[in-house]
C-alpha cells in the first residue's frame, strides 16, 4: 500500500481550477469542476469496469474504495459549501433590524429633567 501511494503522489495532476466568489455565489463552480474531470471520465470509467470488487482484496481497498476515499473530503467541502451559501442567502434576505433608538425626551423625563 505504501509504495502504490508513493506512485499515486508522483501522478502528474491537472491544475486546480480558478473559482472566484461569483462563481461560488452563482453555482458556475459546479461547471469549472466537470470541465476539470470530463478528461478523466473515460479513463475512471475503464479503470472501475475493470477494477476488483470492493472488499476482495484483503485488507487492501480496491481502486473503487480508493476514489471514494479520496473524493470525500471534496464531498464534505461541497456539502459546507453549498450550506455555508444557504445560510448566506437566507441572511441576506431577512431585512435588517435596526435597534430601537431611545427617546431622548422620555429619557429626560425619566431622570427628573423637564424641558
Amino acid at each position: 500500500p505504501r509504495a502504490l501511494r508513493a506512485l499515486a503522489e508522483l501522478a502528474e495532476r491537472p491544475r486546480p481550477p480558478e473559482v472566484t466568489d461569483a462563481m461560488l455565489g452563482s453555482g458556475l463552480w459546479v461547471h469549472e469542476l466537470c470541465e476539470l474531470a470530463g478528461p478523466l471520465a473515460g479513463t475512471l470509467s475503464d479503470l472501475l469496469a475493470h477494477a476488483v470488487a470492493p472488499g476482495t482484496r484483503r485488507g487492501l481497498l480496491s481502486p473503487s474504495e480508493v476514489l471514494v476515499e479520496a473524493l470525500r473530503p471534496v464531498d464534505r467541502a461541497a456539502v459546507s459549501l453549498e450550506r455555508h451559501l444557504h445560510r448566506a442567502e437566507l441572511s441576506r434576505a431577512q431585512p435588517r433590524r435596526r435597534p430601537a433608538q431611545p427617546d431622548p425626551r422620555a429619557e429626560l423625563q425619566r431622570l427628573g429633567v423637564q424641558l
